[in-house]
């Protein structure tokens, strides 16, 4: 379903409700092959925060992003 524009929606619906909540910022995980991933986190402002080495076991490497919901949430 690439390319399809479901992983957009279901994240703007998800970045909504968090919101909703009060929340002020999320995080999350990504692995650094999943370039669509990447790609989709960036066109929504999220920032790199960090990355970790054998984040959940040997050779699973993950990038840390953050996203302020104070500010805009990107194109969408």
């Amino acid at each position: 379903n690439r390319g399809k524009g479901l992983g957009r929606y279901l994240l703007e619906k998800v970045l909504s409700e968090i919101r909703k909540e009060g929340f002020r910022a999320v995080e999350l995980t990504v692995s650094p092959d999943n370039l669509a991933a990447l790609k989709l986190y960036q066109r929504f402002n999220f920032q790199a925060r960090e990355f970790k080495r054998d984040f959940y076991g040997p050779g699973l490497e993950r990038w840390i992003f953050r996203l302020d919901l104070s500010e805009p949430s990107g194109q969408g």
